[in-house]
């Protein structure tokens, strides 16, 4: 008796557009709950910052927690019992199965594509109270899950660095989708522009009094030996008529960056959107099970003076408190990655790397690992969940006093969005430089690392500066 074929992956070229947002258009103008993560095009020099960018919509089914609870969501999700008190580990079951088919990936593996099919979505920070006792006065008053995953049977990537487009459809896409895509992707619908209207004024959820006192308790905090580094945020809030797409696009124009993301909540209305401008990798997986983690620590401002700019990049590369800061960060991670990878294959390959973006410099360190044969990507997560260079040192330590000075709760800011393909790539963001939108409220917000030599004023000013390509786009009349 003749075998069965294993199953294969459908690639299909598609023509390449410089700009994504073309495709992405075309996706959202007929298929429901469409999300885009895009990364900067490749600079010379720096091709792999930003190469591919990864489009889809209508998920199959998605696994989501809510208020604590733990549930499937939309057509045949798949048949096994949740977790009641990990998310991750409900997570870790679900990548099992979906990275475990028999599929010939060999097409999409020669091409070097990121996303053959597969789980894309977003942790929020507060997820971490699963795992870590935290029981400070943070206000929870935005409504939203803290984790959703769904599972997308199809996907339209661009590859920046070949130019080249495909559209990438999984054998366990539903037959519906897998017959009408080959036809809706090449069509070329006209963008119109959305009518831009005004907002109420942005306010933050602290004053500048405020915030000098809960500074001057995170520096009782270090100098009594409890931390040695807080990352103290605040929370901007608007009114906003915007459409969330609109908001995304006007945005990339000023604030392009290697992991932006727009991703709708699934389930709700199409008000409701997380949009990312993230410059911070959280944790990437190959197929060959390696990882690295890009943790970032150091900011300075950019200047329109190309003589002022190199000045700028020169004294953070030369400021030994960043640098101090940064390698605190490494040490945690080096510490968090331990956890999950086999031992002795931890390295640092890159310590302070400078790297540019259209506002900020930032210095930039890599550490890499090799996962454990008996783990998966989830467990990885969990492990280094949320990264370190949004907490501070000690981790947990860190996120209690968080927990105690900041006033509402950080919802999805400083968690993470990321992708688990079938064919075994993982990639992720830290959610900074990223706003919420929920009906006609948007938020966002901005902080910074304290540690015993901090200034007040220079710290708070940071908290802002870091967002304000984000606030003042929502200063339009």
């Amino acid at each position: 008796m003749k075998k069965s074929s294993i199953p294969t992956i459908t690639l299909l070229p598609l023509p390449y557009h410089t700009d994504s947002l073309q495709y992405f258009h075309t996706i959202t103008s007929q298929l429901p709950m469409a999300l885009l993560l895009q990364s900067d095009a490749p600079a010379p020099g720096n091709n792999m910052r930003g190469r591919f960018d990864i489009m889809t919509a209508a998920p199959e089914y998605w696994l989501e927690t809510y208020n604590g609870i733990k549930c499937w969501r939309g057509a045949n999700p798949p048949v096994f019992s949740l977790n009641d008190k990990n998310s991750f580990a409900s997570l870790g079951q679900l990548v099992d199965l979906v990275q475990t088919s028999a599929i010939n990936y060999s097409q999409c593996i020669a091409e070097d594509i990121p996303f053959c099919g597969g789980l894309i979505g977003y942790c929020s920070y507060d997820l971490a109270r699963e795992t870590i006792h935290l029981n400070g006065g943070a206000v929870q008053d935005i409504d939203i899950p803290d984790m959703q995953f769904g599972f997308y049977g199809w996907a339209c990537v661009q590859d920046h660095l070949k130019q080249k487009s495909w559209l990438i459809i999984h054998p366990n896409c539903n037959d519906e989708l897998t017959e009408r895509l080959p036809s809706l992707l090449p069509k070329k619908l006209p963008t119109a522009e959305i009518e831009k209207s005004s907002h109420s004024d942005v306010c933050s959820d602290i004053t500048l009094n405020e915030y000098s006192e809960k500074f001057e308790k995170i520096q009782d905090y270090i100098h009594s030996g409890d931390c040695y580094q807080i990352n103290l945020s605040q929370r901007f809030t608007a009114e906003n008529t915007l459409e969330p797409l609109q908001l995304y696009k006007d945005l990339r124009k000023t604030m392009p960056s290697p992991f932006c993301a727009f991703l709708p909540i699934l389930g709700a209305n199409d008000k409701h959107a997380i949009i990312s401008f993230s410059p911070e990798r959280f944790i990437h997986i190959d197929k060959k099970r390696n990882i690295i983690s890009q943790p970032i620590k150091g900011t300075a401002q950019r200047n329109i003076n190309p003589d002022l700019d190199n000045q700028s990049a020169a004294s953070l590369l030369a400021d030994k408190k960043n640098k101090s800061e940064n390698l605190m960060i490494v040490d945690l991670l080096r510490n968090d990655l331990g956890r999950v990878c086999n031992i002795g294959s931890i390295k640092v390959s890159k310590l302070f790397e400078l790297q540019s973006f259209s506002n900020v410099h930032h210095l930039v360190s890599t550490i890499e690992g090799v996962l454990m044969d008996d783990l998966n990507a989830a467990d990885a997560f969990q492990a280094c969940f949320p990264g370190g260079s949004i907490t501070g040192a000690p981790k947990f330590r860190a996120m209690e006093i968080i927990d105690e000075l900041e006033t509402t709760r950080r919802s999805i800011y400083c968690g993470s969005i990321a992708y688990f393909s079938a064919h075994g790539e993982t990639d992720s963001n830290i959610m900074i430089r990223t706003m919420l939108i929920r009906d006609k409220s948007v938020f966002c917000w901005g902080g910074g690392g304290i540690v015993a030599d901090s200034e007040c004023i220079s710290e708070y000013n940071e908290s802002i500066a870091k967002v304000s390509t984000l606030l003042n786009a929502l200063n339009i009349n």
